[in-house]
């Protein structure tokens, strides 16, 4: 038996075709693809480095060529063995350019060269002071020493466990392509330990900090009785606070460059298997910026041995209060990994063994999402097709404008993967620099069709997130008018808190839809007949796209409305529309309802008539308008709906009338629910966010005969006002609720994510300085004076 023969080259490898002969032997075809692999091997064992190549920031080579091979990824102020020089010959320091000899390790140099400095101060002070105060300053300075031994080697310790982390990594990357599959797992292990070792290093940080506030309160006496024992040991106060505010900078800069490096890790253990085949170049990047981070953090805590020999310097209030603020900018730095448990970041499973829904708690922090496209984001919702006829005309048609993509949706670290559709989501929203987007789930990649249509014929993949019904099509809101980020998804909030204060079953409107009903069909769906928002930050091919929500459309599933059941209507108001006309028929240029749309049932004509009996009642005087409302309309939800539109001041929903974007719903056919959506217009909002367009005593909703809800008004006046002083005495209708409501968004965005923000989108957001979270709550202070009055409510 002959064995291949390797050769040093990363060969592409061969693909046998059905036609190949099956020829072995050399140069049979059956052999090729094998000799491809075994020179990438050959190539790959040549190239790697060894497993001792990186213990902290040290470096060993067989040879002096293995070392100029490798010089170009090897890290500035790096330690270098080479191996043929022989035993006990010292090591070599890389400063980026030159390797210069060094008979001594640096790190044992350092130490030896603080324990010298420190015993010399020790002695001198003893010979100069007193007995009583040579043994006070002995004392001090023994327990500075303590202080700070402890620190170095709990420090250290979690150095060496970061150190052995990597050592591991690089070990791993030499890795076959039947390995690579298991790449994955294999970081998250690594990353969880990396974790742990900086957690220690951020808890003696602190420790160090409380160890040193004990010293100086036990020490402060000795120190002070000895001022001129310890003079010659004070350097330039100025000079010193320089060299402290340079290192703990440096010490700074460390832990950034670790915590980047640990971020950037997370976010690529999810990989494809196509990219797996680079990552072990991803790794050998990232283990670089970890080993200078380190470094940097070994020169740091060595020249904190020294700092500490000069207590009279070191114990400063200046310095004391120099080294607090530093320790809370670290603070800053660790506290980015917050909410970050390696144990739970892993690929989502499906909960049930042969379905694709998969359900995640309700998000504690913001979402993120990650799409891979290799396709041009789309600037319309709509994508024009011309045909020519064989008459010589054209014919024109407007087509979805959907792409494909690669989704990752993370949250709290659980993580979902998978294919997705993506189109351009919105009315007039879809003219405006930073769009919202359609994201439908499916388990297959898209393919495009003669129009540049991306097709799918792979399963839906149903995503819940919180209290919501599972979807396959998720709504990311890039908020664009409103760049506080509040208006939308507060606003959904705030209606639902309206109905869970009522008393009684039902308390949602959507519960209605449950009454009657038994077994499956009265098992609540988690349909809440509005959308909830969830704060989210989009990433596209990597590179971030903005800030914004991830929730729910206006589909039909989440008003548990079926799909085509004659009595189970869903209507829309896709512009300005007439109630009194309810036109659902006229078509606009590209074929939608220009008006109301009926979204179900499919088949709209099995609900004409229930329509069109709405429509009558809405145009009834108020006598016979007062005989029917019972029939038509829910007292709760017409009541409640009344009042949170003219609190809102939905000047984008209701004007006498004409209606827009708001949602009408029936469960049978005959009593009709109004729903709110699309509520970025409200707390004085102008519908393009330029201005402050509506002052907060402005009327909104009608008080006369001649509309819909002006009829309302007139019947349920005495329910409205005890329904409005109740909300107003439960804290729904206050400035504080509205507070407290936009913090529990906003907070879940970072001063970090809102300058990313500005810096993506700063020239074009028409509302940058035109709102902000003060001008929603003086506009809604002013507006509760308002109402208070319209609505007779006396605090």
């Amino acid at each position: 038996m002959t064995n291949l023969t390797p050769k040093s080259q990363f060969d592409d490898v061969y693909q046998l075709e059905r036609n190949d002969p099956a020829l072995a032997g050399p140069g049979g075809v059956l052999n090729k693809p094998l000799q491809n692999l075994t020179n990438r091997t050959e190539f790959l064992n040549d190239t790697k480095a060894n497993k001792t190549d990186i213990v902290k920031g040290q470096y060993s080579f067989t040879t002096l060529a293995k070392f100029n091979e490798k010089k170009a990824t090897i890290p500035a102020n790096s330690t270098v063995i080479i191996e043929e020089a022989g035993a006990n010959q010292g090591t070599n320091t890389w400063d980026g350019t030159t390797l210069t000899k060094s008979v001594y390790d640096p790190l044992a140099q350092a130490k030896a060269d603080a324990t010298a400095k420190a015993e010399a101060a020790k002695n001198d002070a003893i010979t100069a002071a007193a007995t009583d105060a040579s043994t006070k300053a002995n004392t001090a300075e023994t327990n500075a020493k303590l202080a700070a031994q402890n620190t170095d080697v709990n420090l250290l310790l979690a150095l060496q466990q970061i150190a052995q982390i990597i050592s591991d990594t690089r070990d791993e990357l030499d890795v076959t392509d039947a390995a690579l599959s298991a790449e994955d797992q294999s970081i998250n292990t690594r990353v969880t330990r990396l974790l742990l070792a900086i957690q220690q290093l951020a808890l003696t940080i602190s420790d160090n900090r409380d160890e040193l506030d004990v010293l100086i309160a036990n020490n402060s006496t000795a120190i002070n009785a000895n001022v001129s024992m310890l003079s010659s040991f004070q350097a330039s106060t100025t000079i010193e606070d320089q060299n402290i505010n340079t290192r703990l900078a440096y010490l700074l800069l460390s832990i950034q460059q670790i915590v980047l490096s640990i971020s950037d890790t997370r976010d690529e253990i999810d990989v494809t298997d196509t990219a797996l085949l680079a990552e072990d170049q991803s790794i050998n990047t990232r283990v670089t910026r970890l080993n200078a981070g380190l470094q940097g953090i070994v020169d740091s805590i060595n020249q904190m041995l020294i700092d500490l020999d000069d207590p009279l310097t070191y114990f400063t209030e200046a310095n004391k209060l120099d080294r607090l603020i530093r320790q809370q900018e670290f603070v800053t730095e660790l506290v980015k990994l917050d909410g970050f448990d390696p144990a739970n970041s892993a690929e989502a499973n499906s909960v049930l063994d042969s379905s694709l829904l998969f359900a995640f708690d309700k998000p504690a922090h913001i979402i993120v999402i990650d799409v891979t496209t290799s396709a041009a984001l789309p600037t319309s919702k709509l994508k024009t097709v011309t045909t020519n006829n064989p008459d010589g005309s054209t014919t024109t048609t407007y087509l979805d404008n959907v792409i494909s993509a690669e989704i990752q949706v993370n949250v709290d670290g659980e993580i979902l993967h998978s294919f997705c559709s993506m189109q351009v989501q919105g009315a007039s929203s879809a003219g405006y620099a930073k769009k919202n987007w359609t994201f439908g789930f499916t388990d297959k990649q898209g393919v495009y069709n003669s129009n540049g249509i991306a097709e799918f014929s792979g399963n839906d993949i149903l995503l819940k997130i919180g209290d919501v019904k599972p979807h396959q099509e998720w709504v990311f809101k890039s908020n664009w008018i409103d760049h506080t980020h509040i208006r939308n998804a507060m606003s959904y909030n705030l209606w639902q808190q309206v109905m869970l204060t009522r008393n009684v079953f039902p308390l949602r409107d959507i519960d209605n839809s449950y009454v009657g009903k038994t077994g499956l069909n009265a098992q609540d769906t988690s349909a809440t007949g509005h959308p909830i928002l969830y704060p989210a930050l989009l990433r596209v091919n990597g590179a971030f796209y903005g800030i914004g929500s991830l929730g729910l459309g206006k589909k039909r599933q989440n008003y548990n409305i079926s799909k085509n059941v004659a009595t189970e209507i869903l209507i829309g108001a896709n512009n300005w529309a007439d109630i009194k006309v309810l036109d659902y028929t006229t078509l606009d240029s590209v074929g939608d309802p220009t008006y109301f749309e009926v979204k179900a049932p499919s088949t709209v004509s099995k609900a004409a008539t229930y329509i069109e009996n709405f429509r009558l009642f809405a145009n009834m005087s108020l006598a016979d308008f007062t005989t029917n409302i019972s029939t038509y309309l829910d007292k709760q939800n017409i009541i409640d709906f009344y009042i949170f539109c003219d609190f809102l001041k939905t000047a984008d929903l209701i004007n006498g009338d004409t209606f827009k974007n708001l949602q009408i719903c029936s469960w049978t056919g005959t009593k009709f629910f109004f729903m709110p959506y699309d509520l970025d217009t409200v707390f004085g909002l102008h519908w393009a966010g330029t201005s402050i367009a509506v002052p907060p005593n402005t009327p909104t909703m009608p008080t006369t005969d001649s509309t819909l809800f002006g009829k309302v008004y007139l019947i349920y006046k005495t329910d409205i006002e005890a329904r409005y002083a109740q909300l107003r005495k439960l804290n729904v209708l206050t400035v504080n609720n509205i507070y407290q409501q936009s913090r529990a968004l906003t907070s879940q965005y970072s001063n970090e994510m809102f300058s990313a923000e500005l810096t993506r989108w700063n020239s074009a957001q028409p509302s940058l300085n035109i709102t902000s979270l003060e001008q929603i709550l003086s506009w809604t202070a002013q507006r509760l004076t308002f109402l208070d009055t319209k609505f007779n409510y006396v605090a």
